[in-house]
C-alpha cells in the first residue's frame, strides 16, 4: 500500500512538473512581450511631463491620473467616450438581437451562407469602410441626394463630423461581433421550450420574455461587452467621421504621443482606458454569475 502511494505521488509530481514545463514557453512570451512592457509603461505614467520631450525618471506622481478628475477637458473626454460606447453597444444590440433570433430559429439549409454574408464586411479594411461612409454621408453624398430628391429637406444636412456619423460607422463594424455571441446563445435554447410555454397558455411574446430572453442573457452581455470595449478603443471612426474637434480617449492618446510628445500623460491615458475596459468586462461577468446563481437557487428551492 505504501509503495502504491509513493508511486501515485511520483506520478502526480511528474504530471505537475510536465504541465509547468509545457506552459513555460507561453509564460515566458507573455512575461517578456506583455507584462514587462506593461509594467514599464505604468512606471512612465507616473513620471512628470518634460516640455523638452526628453523622457527621464522622476519621483512617482499620480498627477497625470488626477488630471482626468480635475480638468474639465479630460472629464468631458471620458464622458464622451463612455457615452459613445453605451450608445453604440445599445444600437448594435437592438439591431443584432432580432437578426440573431431569425438566424437561430429559421429552417434553412444554407444558414451557413447567411452567416458568411454577415461576416463578409469584416474582410474589408475599416479605413476603406469609413471613407465609404464619407461618400454616403457627405453634404453632396447619397443620403442628402435622396432626401432632397424626395423633397424631405431643402438643404443638405450636416451629417459628417457629428456623433451620429461616428455611431453609424462603429455599428457597421461591430454589428457582426454582437450577432455572433447572441446567435450562439439562442442556438443552444431549444425551440420546444417556447412551444411548451405557449402550450401552457403563454402568448408568443410572453413566452419569449419569460423563457428565451432570460436564457439568452449571457450572449447578450457578452456581445454588449465586446462592442463596448471595441468602441472605447476605436480611433479611425471618431477621428475621420467625427472630425478633428471630436475627442475621445483614443484620439487624445494619439495627440499626446505624436503632437505634444507627452508620453507620461499618454501612458496614463492608456491605463485609464484599460481600467475602464476591465470594469466593463467584470460587471457583465458578475451579473451573469448573480443571475445564474439566483436561478439555480430558485430551482433548488422549488425542487
Amino acid at each position: 500500500m505504501s509503495r502504491f502511494r509513493l508511486t501515485l505521488n511520483q506520478m502526480l509530481f511528474r504530471s505537475r512538473w510536465s504541465t509547468w514545463v509545457q506552459l513555460l514557453p507561453a509564460l515566458l512570451i507573455i512575461t517578456f512581450v506583455f507584462l514587462i512592457p506593461l509594467v514599464q509603461l505604468f512606471a512612465v505614467s507616473l513620471w512628470e511631463y518634460d516640455p523638452t520631450g526628453v523622457l527621464r525618471a522622476t519621483d512617482p506622481t499620480a498627477e497625470n491620473y488626477l488630471k482626468y478628475l480635475r480638468q474639465p477637458f479630460y472629464r468631458q473626454v471620458i464622458t464622451r467616450t463612455l457615452r459613445l460606447g453605451f450608445i453604440t453597444s445599445t444600437v448594435c444590440l437592438l439591431l443584432a438581437y432580432p437578426l440573431a433570433y431569425i438566424l437561430a430559429r429559421m429552417n434553412f439549409k444554407h444558414k451557413s451562407l447567411l452567416m458568411f454574408l454577415l461576416i463578409t464586411p469584416l474582410f474589408v479594411s475599416v479605413v476603406v469602410r469609413v471613407f465609404g461612409w464619407i461618400v454616403i454621408m457627405d453634404r453632396e453624398g447619397v443620403v442628402n441626394y435622396v432626401l432632397q430628391a424626395l423633397h424631405i429637406t431643402k438643404q443638405p444636412l450636416r451629417i459628417l463630423k457629428t456623433e451620429y456619423a461616428v455611431v453609424v460607422g462603429l455599428v457597421n463594424v461591430l454589428l457582426a461581433f454582437m450577432v455572433m455571441p447572441i446567435y450562439s446563445s439562442l442556438e443552444s435554447i431549444r425551440p420546444s421550450l417556447e412551444e411548451a410555454a405557449q402550450t401552457l397558455g403563454a402568448s408568443p411574446i410572453k413566452a419569449w420574455l419569460r423563457v428565451t430572453l432570460p436564457l439568452s442573457i449571457p450572449g447578450v452581455l457578452a456581445g454588449w461587452t465586446l462592442a463596448f470595449i471595441m468602441t472605447l478603443s476605436s480611433y479611425v471612426q471618431p477621428s475621420v467621421l467625427g472630425g478633428p474637434s471630436y475627442f475621445v480617449m483614443a484620439t487624445v492618446l494619439r495627440s499626446q504621443i505624436t503632437g505634444a510628445l507627452n508620453w507620461p500623460m499618454a501612458a496614463a491615458t492608456g491605463f485609464t482606458l484599460l481600467a475602464i475596459g476591465l470594469v466593463a468586462v467584470y460587471v457583465p461577468v458578475y451579473l451573469i454569475r448573480r443571475v445564474f446563481s439566483a436561478n439555480l437557487e430558485e430551482g433548488s428551492n422549488r425542487g
